[in-house]
């Protein structure tokens, strides 16, 4: 459940998850996937298949809607983290997207007039 106290939090969560391109939304939840507590841009690129460019571009999109965090490491090295509310957000919205949308919808092709490649990942 995505509360802090008495507050359900899905509602902040959904305005910012749904301001994204469909690609942006499906590298959200994927990189929910990730292990450990901070991950590089370099695996979040792995995992994703993305060039750097396209993996910066998603990275600071999501760190500039707070559903990423962004964290100096000691290497001198910038990590991204998910907080622990929206990790458990993105991984909801990953098993709701593999197993269908909650209104019984099943989870759709990508829509292309919201993005269908990595170039294309909205800039703020």
């Amino acid at each position: 459940m995505l509360r802090i106290g008495g507050l359900d939090v899905r509602a902040a969560f959904d305005s910012s998850f749904q301001s994204l391109s469909r690609l942006e939304e499906s590298a959200f939840r994927l990189l929910s996937l990730l292990p450990g507590e901070r991950f590089s841009m370099k695996a979040a690129g792995q995992l994703l298949g993305w060039e750097p460019a396209g993996t910066q571009r998603a990275l600071e999109r999501f760190t500039d809607s707070h559903l990423l965090e962004m964290v100096p490491g000691i290497d001198g090295e910038t990590y991204y983290r998910f907080p622990a509310l929206t990790l458990s957000y993105a991984r909801e919205r990953l098993s709701m997207s593999l197993t269908g949308e909650p209104d019984g919808s099943p989870a759709g092709p990508a829509r292309l007039d919201r993005g269908s490649h990595p170039d294309e990942v909205s800039q703020c």
